[in-house]
């Protein structure tokens, strides 16, 4: 019995690493979204929080106070907003990412199916070749009774 050799196996060893690259990449994408998301939630955590100073008890506040209150709400505000394009934009990478990871698996599995068609083929013939000693043998054993 002779080996079984696919020459493609090369590409397909190296598509089945980008495959395994681009898993791993998408695994990091998608927990940089998570945090992303954490880093927003705790944004609208602060905005609100800051905007609960507004609604406190009526009281008189100096000017000074008042101004203070409002640049911290803003900065808030702000730290929020740049968390919304933040994670907008870990979100689209990871979509990005996804792509990349379905186009790798694909040509992964586009290799493999070609392979295991190859040892297919490849048993098919080998077994023909197997049949035709065993037949050789069984009509030399026929003749050899025959004679």
């Amino acid at each position: 019995m002779t080996a079984i050799r696919f020459r493609l196996e090369r590409v397909r060893a190296l598509r089945e690493q980008r495959e395994d690259q681009a898993k791993q990449q998408l695994a990091k994408a998608l927990q940089r979204q998570a945090d992303g998301e954490a880093q927003l939630e705790q944004a609208q955590a602060d905005v609100s929080a800051a905007q609960a100073t507004w609604r406190g008890p009526e009281e008189l506040l100096s000017a000074t106070t008042l101004v203070q209150r409002q640049a911290y709400l803003e900065r808030v505000e702000r730290k929020q907003q740049q968390a919304k394009d933040e994670l907008t934009r870990r979100s689209a990478d990871s979509e990005q990412r996804r792509r990349v990871l379905t186009g790798a698996a694909q040509e992964h599995q586009a290799l493999e199916r070609l392979k295991q068609k190859r040892i297919a083929e490849q048993q098919h013939e080998q077994n023909l070749a197997e049949q035709r000693i065993l037949d050789e043998i069984a009509g030399n054993q026929h003749w050899r009774n025959a004679a």
